[in-house]
């Protein structure tokens, strides 16, 4: 098969190239041509399929009518423009020329358009041939013929659809691509119209797309989604040609494409959101160390705007100027690849300097060179704060843990220990070195390691436990131990952590309570014989009168034989106790003291006993009683004989119960002493004060049961004996074992008769735990006051009448006053804040009777300072009556001030929208209906606001206009980015059609979901009217420009041709020579015009191709010979204005013209050189020839030729210096710049 051959015309090497790589790959031979001048020749040579045209159009006519005879030739031609400008549609078209390539474009686009144009080639040339034959022939066959066979079998094997459809909209052609993407057969499709095969395709966008290329001839593309009648879809991009048949359709599923666009998007968009979302700072920076991107956190972490930092490189604006070597060191380590964290520290634009963490990643090419680095930057500042404190509370910490009174272990899984405190080495023996070396087994004595250590992992954290077991020594000594367990994580690493209590005391009191409950069990052993030998029947009742205790009298006496009594009510046994011994029972359960020497009790049966009885209260606690103790003695035998002896018997008794009652009751321990302080009684209370348990104390010695009874105390007992009466409220009393209590006490001597001192009373109470408790409530008071007093928030207490009673630093800071108010009422407070004093009152009666108040404040202080608060209180209460209120005011003036200062920034923002010239509006994201407009939108679009909010584009515009409005918006909330809408139009109320420039933003909420739609709209009407007057005022000018340049150029033609015919008729000829030389001048000044007025920029000249073209004219007009004198241009590609162009063109012309004529006066042979140098705005023209020379001692400036006079001044005009060389030939170096371009009107 014979390749495709192609006829490239491309003048830029480097891109000839490119695209000849490009169409090589594609299988098609490709010849290459430098100049379009050339093609005409080339072609008819070649015979090329197409001819593959790179247009530059820069008013060159040369180039235009070489296009002009290119397309006089029979092959295809495939434009690639650079520049679709209005100019270059105009110079296509009048080429009749549409088969072009818009640049930039991808390869396969190239490939497409040069099989399409050769295709269209074929088919212009077969037209009437094949367009019939396609047209009666069987649907879907293909009968190609002739030249056009191959590009028929080339569109039938395209992966890519293709669709002719004629004029009357038939399908002609489709290929096996375009039945795939359509799921249709070919029978379906071949003469049928697109309207009988998709109903309602005419109402499409599609549609005029193809309608417009139908009508206009022009070439049109687009991307269409297209729906399948089952509902699913897929993407095309359709690129639609106008062919002779009608326009032919070049199809592309890129729905692959458009998914991976749209991920790529959301991609783009999700990671631009991270990092603008990032609470750390993030940059970019080049591998020189130039910011290419910062995001906000970065800004507002340095105090520089993103403005201030993009751009900038090192060093860098936050770097501190004497940390900027270390950074940058840091930097050169980082685009090493060797650090990945490291520490600095940054300066923000205040001044204030904070450390930072830079974590740094690197950007590498394929090469693995590094071409930028990003870095995230966290502020560490407060976790340095948090890192000190920290470190402060660690020390705190260790410092409580070494002074704690308890031994604190700290061990792993396997009982190597970790840490110790002070208590632990003290109490082991051990020093803290020894310890650290040793496993918690070597001390524990009750645990086995194996199931210590399932215990220990089984430690949840917050779940502690306790064990109890026994420690050894060094010295090798036992003690027993309480084990606290607790779980640790330090550094990541469970840790066992046990505080261990030395338990020996504990042991020890424990025994002795055993010892005491022994001894309980001896004394209610002794009760019971105490109770079963008494000579009078004993019972024990509870409150509820149910049985304790009865001795055996009491059953004997009451013949209770049998009978389980313990637990039952005393009633049920005897259901005859009449209501008077209830009464009795009651009184005695009260406190009272109950009796009867003869009682006569009437028994259920009928007999009656008589009794002596009495009835006693008994205490559980003191002041407390237990239930009631009967004492009964049955005396019916002996009441005559005992007769006389009851009334003596029963004072004697009162007597001594009612001293034992009083000992007993009294708030106090009281012991009575003979003068040799020997005990004669004791009350229960100093028995339990001073812990003498059961011993026997009466007739003993004081001194002997508390031999540490010291001097003092015995010779305060010789004066009270003396008969002092001695005392102290609060004394320090040592005991035996070094334990502490303290009393309050007072001795009393007693009378045996009234002059006879019988012994001493000492009143003793304990009040050691009293003094323990006010020793805890001035810790507490001491507490309570630093925290009142160390408080942010202001407090005060005041009475029930409202007077203050206590009030912190704070809330006198709150109110202003200097001098302290304890005691000070509300009534003299208020008015010196401004607050209304009916107002304050009213709330204080509220806040007593439980209604609610304003929770905010606001007053002036007696500073001046205007406050705002906010209350809290509460009612103080003792033993559940209010007493008084505790007022709690937070300073919330700051958020107030900030909140009024909002408001008035949202008044003035308001202010801004609604006088703003522009049209602003908010529309929902979710109905897209108007939620906000300002002033300028009622007055431009003619509808009031309350006609807009609320409602839709459809409410007032065309349904197609709204449909296009409405898919704008939507396209912006689901890109979430900002729409530029350069120029729009649309219809208003009252000023008809307006032109708007409009953007449209989304607003999105704190989770990234656009929620609003903000517009602003621009009425630019006037400018673009204006804009366009001047636009058209400016190409009459362009217009007239030309046509001067051409008419100067014309007229300049005119007098050089007007020269050439007067030289014919001049003999002499120095004459002929002065014509020629003046006939070259005006040449080389006519042509600066020809190429101004063909020029894109009617104001500078391509000074390399007037050069080129000025020398090759001067060496034609003096009939140069090639192979003789060459000549030798190195011009740069450059422009300049017609003010120095003409200068420059008229020096090359004398300087060459003089070369020509005076150097090889005797030679064919040599070289003339024009050389233009520019380096910035300097230039440095050269114009040499290796001839014979000046003369010796020739000088330029004083010349006597015409053209080196004209030289001189010529390069005057230009502001530059000239310098010759004659060391080899001659050579004129001109310096200059490019005049600016001056006013002449």
């Amino acid at each position: 098969m014979v390749s495709v051959r192609i006829l490239l015309v491309k003048d830029d090497s480097t891109e000839a190239r490119d695209i000849n790589t490009t169409l090589e790959s594609f299988g098609y031979s490709v010849h290459h041509l430098g100049r379009g001048e050339d093609v005409v020749e080339k072609a008819s040579e070649l015979r090329p399929d197409l001819i593959l045209l790179d247009v530059v159009f820069k008013g060159d006519s040369t180039a235009f009518d070489a296009l002009l005879e290119i397309f006089k030739l029979d092959f295809p031609v495939l434009l690639l423009v650079g520049d679709l400008t209005e100019e270059n549609i105009k110079k296509i078209e009048s080429l009749a020329q549409d088969a072009y390539l818009l640049k930039p474009y991808r390869d396969r686009e190239l490939k497409y358009a040069i099989e399409l144009a050769i295709t269209r080639e074929e088919l212009k040339k077969s037209e009437k041939r094949n367009l019939n034959h396609l047209k009666t022939q069987d649907p879907g066959v293909a009968h190609p013929s002739g030249g056009n066979e191959k590009y028929q079998n080339a569109l039938d094997n395209m992966m890519e659809g293709c669709q002719i459809i004629s004029p009357d909209w038939r399908y002609i052609y489709v290929n096996d691509a375009a039945l795939h993407h359509a799921q249709l057969e070919r029978e379906a499709l071949i003469g049928h119209t697109m309207m009988e095969v998709y109903p309602g395709i005419d109402e499409t966008e599609m549609f005029w797309m193809l309608e417009k290329t139908m009508e206009e001839g022009e070439s049109n593309h687009m991307e269409n989604y297209f729906i399948y009648p089952d509902g699913t879809g897929r993407w095309f991009d359709l690129r639609v040609f106008p062919v002779p048949e009608g326009i032919f359709i070049l199809s592309i599923d890129i729905t692959d494409r458009k998914q991976v666009e749209e991920e790529l998007i959301a991609s783009k968009e999700f990671n631009e959101n991270i990092i603008k979302s990032m609470g750390d700072g993030f940059s970019i920076l080049d591998k020189n160390g130039v910011h290419l991107d910062v995001n906000p956190a970065l800004c507002q972490m340095t105090g520089f705007s993103r403005e201030e930092l993009i751009g900038t490189g090192l060093p860098h604006p936050y770097w501190p100027e004497e940390k900027a070597h270390d950074i940058q060191a840091t930097l050169e380590e980082v685009l090493k690849g060797n650090l990945k964290e490291v520490e600095l520290t940054f300066k923000r634009k205040n001044g204030e300097k904070f450390p930072v963490i830079l974590s740094p990643s690197i950007i590498t090419d394929d090469e693995g060179k590094v071409i930028a680095v990003f870095g995230t930057f966290k502020d560490i500042t407060q976790r340095k704060k948090l890192e000190m404190e920290l470190k402060e509370s660690e020390q705190k910490f260790r410092g409580l843990v070494e002074n704690a009174a308890d031994a604190l272990f700290v061990h792993d899984m396997k009982g190597n220990i970790r840490d110790v405190n002070q208590q632990s080495v003290e109490s082991l023996g051990y020093s803290r070195e020894e310890l650290l070396r040793m496993n918690v087994m070597e001390i524990e004595q009750d645990f086995e390691l194996e199931s210590a250590r399932k215990e220990w992992r089984e430690i949840k954290p917050g779940e502690p436990f306790t064990l109890y077991g026994h420690q050894k020594r060094k010295d090798g000594t036992v003690f027993p131990v309480e084990i606290h367990f607790a779980a640790v994580e330090i550094k990541q690493e469970k840790l066992v952590m046990g505080l261990v209590r030395d338990i020996t005391a504990i042991k020890k009191a424990e025994e002795e309570l055993k010892a005491i409950n022994r001894a309980l069990m001896k004394r209610d052993e002794e009760f019971r014989h105490f109770i079963d030998s008494a000579p009078v029947a004993i019972a024990m009742f509870d409150p509820k009168m149910q049985y304790i205790a009865a001795s055996q009298r009491w059953i004997e006496d009451y013949n209770l034989y049998g009978q389980e009594l313990l637990g039952r009510s005393h009633y049920d046994i005897f259901p005859e106790i009449p209501d008077k011994l209830k009464k009795v029972h009651r009184r005695a359960l009260a406190g009272s003291i109950e009796r009867a020497d003869e009682d006569a009790f009437v028994r259920a049966d009928g007999s009656v006993q008589y009794l002596r009885w009495e009835v006693h209260p008994w205490y559980s606690f003191p002041g407390e009683i237990g239930g009631i103790i009967i004492f009964s003695e049955d005396i019916s035998e002996r009441k005559r004989a005992e007769e006389e002896l009851k009334a003596v018997n029963r004072v004697l008794k009162k007597r001594d119960e009612e001293f034992r009652h009083f000992i007993d009751s009294a708030p106090v321990a009281i012991a009575m002493f003979d003068p040799k302080m020997q005990y004669i009684a004791a009350s229960q209370r100093w028995i339990e004060d001073f812990n003498l348990g059961d011993g026997e104390i009466l007739g003993r010695s004081h001194y002997d049961i508390f031999p540490e009874i010291t001097e003092h105390w015995k010779k305060i007992h010789q004066r009270a004996l003396a008969g002092s009466v001695e005392r102290a409220d609060e004394d320090a009393f040592v005991r035996a074992d070094g334990s502490v209590q303290y009393l309050r006490w007072e001795i009393h001597p007693w009378y045996s008769s009234p002059d006879v001192i019988g012994g001493i009373i000492i009143f003793s109470e304990d009040v050691t735990e009293r003094k323990k408790a006010e020793e805890e409530l001035r810790e507490s008071e001491q507490k309570y006051r630093y925290v009142i007093e160390t408080a942010a928030e202001g407090i005060t207490l005041f009475n029930k009448k409202g007077t203050v009673i206590e009030i912190n630093p704070k809330a006198l800071e709150l109110t202003g006053f200097k001098e302290d108010i304890i005691g000070k009422n509300l009534v003299q407070i208020v008015p010196s804040l401004k607050i209304s004093l009916n107002e304050a009152l009213v709330a204080f009666k509220n806040i007593l009777t439980g209604k609610p108040i304003p929770s905010e404040w606001k007053y002036v202080n007696k500073r001046g300072e205007r406050k705002f608060v906010k209350a809290n209180y509460s009612l103080m209460r003792t033993d559940g009556k209010i007493d008084g209120i505790a007022l709690v005011l937070e300073d919330i003036t700051d958020l107030k001030l900030r909140e009024m200062a909002l408001r008035e920034n949202e008044q003035f923002l308001e202010n801004i929208i609604e006088n703003i010239p522009d049209m602003i509006f908010v529309k929902s994201a979710d109905e897209l209906k108007f939620e906000r407009v300002n002033r300028a939108v009622e007055f431009i679009w003619g509808y009031e606001r309350d006609e807009l909010i609320g409602k839709t584009d459809y409410d007032f515009f065309t349904r197609e206009e709204a449909d296009f409005y409405t898919q704008n918006d939507r396209e912006v909330l689901h890109k979430k980015e900002l729409h530029d809408i350069i120029e729009e139009t649309i219809h208003t109320r009252y000023q008809g059609e307006r032109i708007l420039h409009t953007k449209k933003i989304p607003l999105l909420d704190e989770n990234g979901h656009p929620n609003y739609l903000l517009g602003i709209s621009e009425d630019v009407t006037e400018r673009k009217m204006a804009e366009m007057k001047l636009k058209k005022s400016l190409e009459e000018k362009e217009d007239l420009l030309r046509e001067i340049h051409h008419r100067v150029k014309n007229n300049m033609q005119i007098i050089s041709s007007l020269l050439n015919l007067q030289s014919a008729h001049v003999q002499e000829e120095e004459s002929k020579e002065i014509l020629k030389d003046s006939q070259s001048r005006v040449k080389s000044m006519a042509m600066i015009h020809e190429k101004l007025y063909t020029s894109h920029d009617l104001s500078h000249i391509n000074f390399k191709q007037y050069t080129e073209k000025l020398v090759s004219d001067i060496f034609y007009t003096y009939k140069v010979q090639i192979g003789t004198i060459e000549p030798v241009l190195k011009v740069e590609d450059i422009e300049f204005n017609m003010e120095t162009a003409i200068p420059l063109g008229l020096i090359i012309n004398e300087l060459v013209t003089n070369s020509l004529k005076f150097a090889f006066p005797d030679t064919d042979k040599g070289s003339i050189t024009v050389k233009l140098e520019t380096e910035g705005e300097e230039h440095n023209l050269i114009v040499a020839d290796d001839g014979i020379g000046l003369p010796e001692g020739f000088e330029f400036d004083k010349t006597d030729s015409l053209g080196l006079q004209l030289v001189n001044n010529l390069v005057a005009q230009i502001d530059g210096n000239i310098t010759i060389d004659k060391s080899q030939g001659t050579k004129y170096s001109i310096n200059f710049k490019e005049l600016g371009y001056t006013e002449r009107f």
